[in-house]
């Protein structure tokens, strides 16, 4: 049985669990295929390898990087021979090339995450905030414009976080406004039976949040299955060591707020972006036919390997006026 066109499948990279383009680039192959489109069919997917070019960006000029995986899905034969290039349809101001690290089948290139600066710090303490049968949500508080994270864009949340019993259940972190309960950002789950019996920091993230903080805005750590003896511990401290920012606490039916303490966690703003960041090993090229494509190792039923795009935006690129590429991807197959 011959491999067709449909067993070479596109996915992300980054995370075992990446759905969309941006953030971290390369390291382990995501779970999530590339959504299938060809622009022959007349019926195009956005924003399915690139994030969208900003106003300025467009103005300013931007270089942005992408890693993918190439796996053959079928349940025998192998993809041999396999050559890759692109096939312009509208071309623009912006140029795609295409690189290869030279990596074998079923390697992986270098993780390129995103960096990230801290607005609040507080230590780990000794002083507890219990998520039981009475309290099910707490978290950090925005009490005034002056406080660290008012303005800014949170997109990693950390937390020190313990389990009492046999908690089970999800925990979820959000940014809410306390005054309508209106979920602004959520920045993940994790499984309360996953909990270590003693304070361990938790991450949370959302690498492509773009809202801002506001005056009483709550970062809450939500757990609403705990009991009297089978719960979730939030660690706090005593003090409020951050100005305009303090631990509030919420029972099922009202908030409440604890002044004089705060959580115990930090919350960081997005720096560089793990496709904005270069490679290293990486050549790019721009094969444009098949003599110069390039070549990528055979593929075994199963088996994979990375390759990347570069996205070149020269400065004052008027927005409407992006290139489309087609990805050729050529094999040798056994015959019937």
């Amino acid at each position: 049985m011959t491999i067709v066109n449909t067993d070479l499948k596109l996915f992300y990279s980054g995370t075992s669990s990446k759905s969309a383009p941006g953030g971290p680039q390369g390291g382990v192959i995501s779970t999530v295929q590339v959504p299938v489109q060809t622009l022959a069919g007349g019926v195009a997917i956005d924003n399915t390898m690139f994030v969208d070019v900003t106003n300025s960006e467009a103005a300013n000029g931007k270089t942005r990087y992408a890693c993918f995986y190439l796996k053959n899905t079928h349940a025998t034969q192998t993809a041999s021979n396999i050559r890759v290039y692109q096939s312009s349809v509208t071309p623009g101001l912006d140029t795609v090339r295409v690189g290869y690290s030279g990596v074998a089948a079923n390697g992986h290139d270098p993780l390129l995450t995103e960096t990230n600066n801290s607005v609040y710090s507080v230590p780990l303490n000794t002083s507890e905030r219990p998520l039981n049968n009475t309290i099910k949500r707490a978290g950090f508080y925005v009490a005034s414009s002056g406080a660290p994270v008012f303005g800014k864009t949170i997109t990693l949340v950390e937390v020190w976080l313990k389990k009492t019993g046999s908690p089970t259940g999800t925990i979820n972190v959000r940014q809410r406004k306390r005054t309508s309960e209106t979920i602004h950002t959520d920045y993940g789950t994790l499984s309360a039976s996953t909990v270590a019996t003693t304070p361990t920091l938790y991450q949370f993230a959302s690498p492509g949040n773009t809202g801002t903080v506001h005056v009483e805005d709550i970062f809450g750590v939500e757990y609403t299955s705990g009991t009297a003896t089978d719960y979730i511990t939030v660690m706090r401290a005593a003090g409020s060591p951050i100005a305009n920012m303090h631990l509030t606490h919420y029972s099922g039916t009202q908030w409440t707020n604890v002044a004089d303490f705060d959580l115990c966690g930090r919350m960081f703003i997005a720096g560089a972006g793990g496709d904005t960041q270069t490679p290293p090993g990486i050549n790019f090229e721009n094969p444009l036919s098949i003599d110069t494509a390039i070549t990528l190792p055979n593929l075994t039923a199963g088996s994979f390997v990375p390759f990347w795009l570069r996205n070149d935006i020269p400065a004052n690129t008027p927005n409407q006026s992006n290139n489309t590429s087609e990805l050729v991807f050529r094999v040798t197959s056994p015959t019937p």
